[in-house]
């Protein structure tokens, strides 16, 4: 395995350790007599998510016990995770590999697509752009990312905006990189039309499928090509989605209270949609939306209208522990030494990811967990 496909997993590792440090919170009392959801201190690291979806599932991530404190991560090695994926059926492709598979796809834009993210490679990423200039995937691809000059991801969320009119996080991508330069005005105008529309399409589900493809292609197993591509999916927009709220939370601090009431609204709504759509296929997501949730709720006055209807700030911190607490139960068997088992469980776990998400995924698993004792 080569030490590009090491740095990959080890970008992806590092995930893991904040997930649930997102969402943890203080539960006393605000002085200030405010109805707010209070975070934790804040952490190095917690501003930012990393561009890759955490290496963690199935059962590494860092979990949260009964004192509060991350656990041991399972692969904390990266020597482990080589060999777990190994034995999963995982053959890393080589460069030529990759080169010989592009040339049987005629260098497909999802052909492309799929190689750069294994590779790690913008050039072959921006070659699917070049082979397919209206590909929504390849433009949302490169649009979110950070490897790219912001004028260019703007110009390429736009693309996606037009091609997409119904799809919301092309307006959210857009409004993050407006205010990222200064444009603040343009940025929320990019929000309002965001919160009016219905769609939410991230590409995650084609990039896994496009770098399954690649992989069975070059030598792997089903069961470890789509383990492979569901472990190191790529979730760059998350980072820009919790850099936006946290913008908006700066600015509603000296806006009017009526512009402070709608951007809080807004702000809610994009928690929600990341917490409760198709997009919350991955647990990451979710967790992402329910921080964005609580920053909404965050020093909440007291005659203030609720970001969401008729939630108030206890009922959203209720539901956020409960959904934690669901989220933790699903690790308490070891999904690692279940995976083991079996070429058949890897593969029904993998596959599983790809249909029906991560927690739909580790609830199959755990169902298949030896009772204690037996």
């Amino acid at each position: 395995m080569t030490r590009l496909l090491l740095t990959h997993l080890s970008a992806a590792l590092a995930g893991g350790l904040i997930i649930f440090l997102l969402v943890a919170r203080d539960n006393r009392p605000d002085p200030s007599g405010h109805r707010s959801l209070r975070e934790v201190p804040d952490r190095p690291g917690n501003s930012r998510l990393p561009s890759r979806k955490s290496f963690r599932v199935p059962g590494s991530s860092a979990s949260v016990g009964s004192s509060g404190k991350e656990q041991r991560n399972d692969f904390s090695e990266m020597e482990e995770a080589e060999e777990f994926l190994r034995q999963a059926g995982l053959h890393h492709p080589s460069r030529s590999e990759l080169e010989n598979y592009l040339s049987s796809r005629n260098h497909s834009a999802e052909a492309c697509l799929a190689a750069g993210l294994i590779l790690q490679d913008t050039e072959l990423l921006k070659e699917a752009l070049d082979r397919e200039p209206s590909n929504p995937h390849a433009l949302f691809t490169l649009a979110s990312r950070e490897d790219f000059p912001s004028s260019q991801r703007l110009a390429w969320a736009a693309q996606l905006h037009e091609l997409q009119p119904e799809n919301a996080l092309a307006s959210y991508l857009i409004a993050k990189l407006n205010w990222e330069a200064g444009e603040i005005d343009s940025a929320l105008k990019s929000l309002d039309r965001a919160h009016q529309q219905p769609g939410f399409e991230s590409f995650a589900s084609e990039s896994m499928m496009a770098v399954t493809d690649a992989l069975r292609a070059t030598g792997s197993s089903p069961g470890g090509a789509a383990l492979y591509s569901s472990l190191t999916s790529e979730v760059p927009h998350l980072s820009e989605l919790l850099s936006l709220s946290r913008n908006l939370q700066e600015y509603w601090q000296e806006a009017p209270p009526e512009e402070t009431a709608i951007l809080r609204e807004q702000n809610a709504t994009l928690g929600a949609r990341l917490a409760g759509s198709a997009e919350s296929e991955f647990i990451i997501s979710e967790l992402v939306g329910l921080a964005i949730q609580n920053n909404a709720y965050e020093n909440l006055p007291q005659d203030a209208p609720f970001p969401l209807d008729g939630i108030d700030s206890q009922q959203l911190e209720q539901s956020i522990e409960q959904r934690r607490t669901q989220i933790r139960e699903l690790y308490q068997a070891d999904p690692i030494e279940i995976l083991r088992t079996s070429p058949d469980m890897i593969e029904g776990y993998a596959m599983r990811v790809h249909a029906l998400g991560e927690l739909e995924a580790l609830s199959w698993l755990r169902s298949h967990a030896q009772p204690p004792g037996e």
